[in-house]
């Protein structure tokens, strides 16, 4: 079939516009473009014309898949791009943006690509003198190469989300964060209570002080004592919004976790005993045999004077001092 050249640039640019709209970033056999009824006939000498045109504007890029040629339309406003490459890197650019945020092994790009390794080598090292595409880690094939497009950033499947720095397990910063949420959770689990004083009223025996102490210590005491159940029913336990809300309002990292990221710290310490799941799985509360160990105590709390109700009676030359504290002396033995 004889057309002329206007007729043939209307076809081109018809052809252009119903590939754009109706397969934008889609790979398009020939049947495929004969199938949008642009071309007169189904006539297959005028769609080569046509797309040969649309390939030397670089309006289409060519792949070869399984040996067949397949086309993708490019926007007008990539066109700026592709005038820098040439046809090889062009193909592999577009190869490379069409596996998005998962990024391409190269393995893979060489067998969609079905040319030579040193040609795909000589357009990635283009590509990326131009900043067009990066290599990136994936911490689940630390071994592949993958590319993806500068702009992008690789999803978490890839980068292991928050907990990886650089493709290594970033075991501190879980220690902290977990001691974090921990502590966080247990603020909102109990009801601290003051421990009782007595107030220093004129003189007391050692045997009156004795007693006091022993009955407020007691054996096995610890500031886990202090800390007072919820009522039941009580409906207000932290959900992961709220300790991720909080872990990232302390600026300990510039990591920013996300609900996933929480959830999943939050799961580890329920499988270490320190937190339980309630209200069906939605919420997260303090297990309270878990704080026994004294991990919550700190340096003052630990000793006998942080937690002993006749503290303002001690001094020396009185009935209870640090000279003759005989809980003092056992603390220091340990």
């Amino acid at each position: 079939m004889e057309v002329d050249d206007p007729t043939i640039q209307q076809l081109t640019d018809a052809l252009y516009d119903k590939c754009h709209i109706k397969y934008s970033g889609k790979l398009l056999d020939q049947d495929e473009l004969l199938a949008l009824g642009v071309i007169p006939g189904d006539d297959a000498g005028v769609l080569m014309e046509c797309v040969n045109t649309l390939l030397s504007k670089r309006l289409l890029t060519l792949f070869l898949e399984n040996q067949t040629p397949k086309w993708k339309v490019n926007s007008k406003e990539d066109i700026e791009k592709y005038k820098s490459m040439g046809a090889d890197e062009a193909m592999i650019y577009t190869y490379i943006e069409n596996s998005g945020r998962d990024g391409l092994w190269t393995r893979t790009l060489k067998s969609k690509a079905n040319i030579h390794q040193s040609v795909i080598t000589r357009c990635i090292k283009a590509l990326e003198n131009k900043g067009l595409i990066k290599s990136v880690f994936n911490v689940k094939a630390p071994t592949q190469k993958v590319y993806m497009l500068t702009s992008l950033a690789p999803t978490e499947q890839m980068t292991g989300g928050p907990w990886y720095q650089e493709g290594e397990l970033d075991e501190d910063f879980i220690r902290l964060m977990s001691e974090l949420a921990h502590k966080y959770v247990v603020s909102r689990s109990f009801v601290e209570v003051q421990a009782k004083r007595v107030a220093k009223k004129g003189k007391m025996s050692r045997a009156q002080a004795s007693k006091e102490r022993d009955q407020a210590l007691g054996t096995n005491h610890s500031s886990v004592m202090d800390l007072l159940p919820l009522p039941p029913g009580y409906q207000n336990y932290p959900k992961p919004p709220e300790v991720r809300k909080h872990l990232n309002s302390l600026n300990v990292s510039q990591v920013t976790l996300d609900d996933k990221a929480t959830s999943t710290l939050l799961d580890v310490l329920c499988y270490d005993g320190k937190l339980e799941k309630v209200m069906n799985g939605t919420s997260y509360k303090a297990v309270r045999s878990a704080l026994i160990d004294g991990t919550q105590d700190n340096g003052f709390t630990e000793a006998p004077c942080g937690r002993c109700p006749v503290f303002n009676l001690c001094e020396e030359g009185g009935p209870v001092s640090a000279s003759n504290c005989e809980y003092f002396k056992k603390w220091l033995e340990i």
